[in-house]
């Protein structure tokens, strides 16, 4: 479940830079442009004065997560940063950046930020061209859009729209923790992985049409959580699929109790599963849990906070780490009591291991056919079998996490006599 929309994002960077090189440089190699007045600086106006945009709509001001990343920074680029952003936002096709605020050289980074942290969706057509004085710093970016001003305006009405539904659906729960997990929640039963429409990139695409790449989910859950004032970031770097195979990936740090943990909605997401079935694997986790499978940028204009408390995933939480000590069956029976008996919402049983030899443990009492070839997990649920009733279980596993994922399947026999189960 990697997903391949940031690669496009980092591709439209080099073309961009790509475009820059073929304008005509001067002697001395410095791409030149004839003289422009000064630049007016949209961040210096008073907000209430600001024009709105080919929308109709006044972009709103930087999101917590881009004020986090532009903080110590310098105020040049934060001045670079908005005027791109309100560009972007408003739609202009001729985007005039403060002077001497942006290189050429980081022009790309900072259009990345703007990406990844903006709250108005993916509307960038990778072909645009950027133009640089003879100081070699960015004035002007020419750009065009996916969709029109009027529906981007649309879109973007309906996005706060639903954000600000889930934000009051979550209002009334205990704590952000609470919160947090219901938004993850959400996300994971409702949002399908697709990289269908042009919408799947951004955070409209995971909340209004439900479909989304990990890009969208990420967008989608930092925008939810602050909407709630909960700390949240979008995370970009590399992830490594079950086969080896790395790929640019998105997903998120969010901030609770004063520390930082990943989340990554994505992949918490099991493809081809009932579309109610929701992973915990990677729920505020700690870098080293998620090392395995992601690796973060160190880039300097996108710097994320350490995560380094490893006691804070659901798992712990809720108990559900498996020790040395621990009598697996007798807990795998219990909570398969739980799920068949008093009806838990999804009917998942949930664990992680402790260590590697824990979870080789629980694989070859529970899962691995021994040599009269029985299962110990059928056995067990051989316990709750009756003439009204079929059982059956979806075991899904996460070698890098640790993590045991059981669905228990209650359903009832056209023939009460034929019992199936395993």
């Amino acid at each position: 479940m990697i997903k391949d929309r940031v690669s496009a994002v980092l591709l439209s960077v080099l073309a961009a830079l790509s475009l820059a090189s073929c304008i005509p440089a001067d002697e001395d190699g410095r791409i030149s442009l004839p003289e422009r007045p000064a630049v007016h600086e949209k961040a210096e106006q008073d907000p209430e004065s600001s024009d709105t945009g080919q929308n109709g709509l006044t972009a709103p001001e930087n999101s917590a997560a881009a004020e986090y990343f532009l903080e110590g920074m310098g105020e040049p680029l934060g001045r670079a940063y908005r005027a791109l952003y309100e560009g972007i936002f408003n739609y202009e096709k001729d985007i005039e950046l403060p002077e001497n605020c942006v290189s050429q050289e980081d022009f790309g980074k900072l259009l990345y930020l703007v990406n990844s942290t903006g709250l108005c969706g993916d509307p960038i057509s990778p072909d645009y061209k950027i133009y640089v004085n003879s100081e070699g710093y960015v004035v002007r970016a020419a750009v065009e859009y996916i969709r029109t001003p009027e529906q981007g305006a649309s879109e973007y009405s309906r996005l706060l729209s639903e954000a600000e539904r889930l934000k009051a659906a979550a209002a009334g729960l205990p704590d952000d923790y609470e919160r947090v997990r219901f938004f993850h929640d959400e996300l994971v039963r409702n949002c399908e992985y697709s990289s269908d429409g042009v919408d799947s990139h951004c955070a409209y695409g995971a909340l209004c049409s439900k479909k989304a790449v990990c890009e969208g989910y990420a967008k989608a859950f930092s925008l939810l959580c602050q909407l709630s004032d909960i700390p949240c970031l979008p995370a970009c770097g590399m992830a490594v699929d079950k086969d080896g195979v790395q790929q640019l990936h998105m997903w998120n740090k969010v901030m609770l109790d004063g520390k930082w943990y990943n989340v990554d909605c994505t992949w918490d997401d099991p493809v081809g599963a009932e579309p109610q079935s929701v992973r915990y694997d990677y729920f505020l986790v700690s870098d080293r849990d998620i090392a395995a499978t992601h690796d973060e940028d160190r880039d300097t204009f996108m710097r994320l906070p350490e995560a380094d408390d490893s006691s804070g995933s659901w798992f712990d939480r809720e108990g559900r780490i498996l020790h040395r000590s621990d009598d697996i069956k007798k807990l795998f029976r219990e909570q398969c009591r739980i799920c068949i008996e008093d009806g838990m919402p999804d009917s998942t049983v949930r664990f992680r291991c402790e260590d590697k030899g824990v979870y080789s443990q629980v694989m070859a009492e529970l899962f691995n056919a021994d040599s009269e070839g029985s299962k110990g997990m059928v056995t067990l649920l051989q316990d709750f079998l009756s003439a009204d009733r079929r059982l059956s279980y979806v075991l899904t596993t996460d070698e890098n996490m640790l993590t045991i994922n059981l669905k228990i399947i209650v359903q009832i026999p056209d023939d009460a006599d034929e019992i199936v189960y395993g």
